[in-house]
């Protein structure tokens, strides 16, 4: 079998025809779209841009064949900012998400710490919009809780709301709280 390392670039046409043309002369391939499942891990992060993710599904599609699957390992870093990024550049993409279900406990136990990786499975789909603006309630596989997060980050700030008590000297509402404070203080030394 044949074997090379190569750049590819998202959304690179020359290093995308290069992977073709090399595919073409290792006799793998004469069709236009070359793998039934391409895998990425650990590619996409709170830094990467939407114009990249963009390339990026771009170049899964080009590469492709038709029912072809992209499996995405996936870690959220940053709450529900990169996951909504990551949900409306698939769904302009025509890839709708799904997720593996989630390791089982036995196994789970015999791994490193995983965070909150999973493992995504994108298809394209003509209904992808549809079907990734159902994502995100709290039995969701790919992204449970997203809904409740991205509605407390809409909702107003209630800092403005809430003042600090003032502090009133001699106001002690529980003498023994004010006599522990002073033995503390008093028994603490200097600092």
């Amino acid at each position: 079998k044949a074997s090379w390392v190569r750049r590819l670039k998202w959304g690179e046409a020359d290093d995308i025809k290069g992977l073709q043309d090399d595919l073409e002369k290792a006799a793998l391939t004469n069709n236009s779209q070359y793998f039934g499942s391409v895998v990425g891990a650990d590619i996409v992060y709170p830094s990467t841009a939407n114009q990249v993710l963009q390339l990026l599904f771009a170049t899964v599609d080009t590469l492709l064949i038709n029912g072809g699957t992209f499996y995405l390992s996936f870690c959220t870093r940053d709450g529900y900012r990169t996951p909504q990024r990551l949900i409306e550049a698939a769904s302009e993409a025509g890839f709708s998400i799904d997720a593996l279900p989630p390791i089982n406990d036995d196994i789970k136990r015999k791994l490193p710490a995983l965070l909150d990786a999973k493992i995504l499975v994108l298809k394209r789909d003509s209904q992808a919009r549809t079907k990734n603006d159902d994502l995100g309630a709290l039995n969701c596989k790919a992204f449970p809780g997203l809904d409740a997060a991205l509605q407390r980050a809409a909702e107003e700030s209630s800092d403005e709301e809430w003042a600090a008590p003032a502090f009133v000297e001699g106001d002690e509402e529980d003498s023994d709280d004010e006599d522990f404070r002073k033995q503390l203080l008093a028994s603490s030394g200097p600092v």
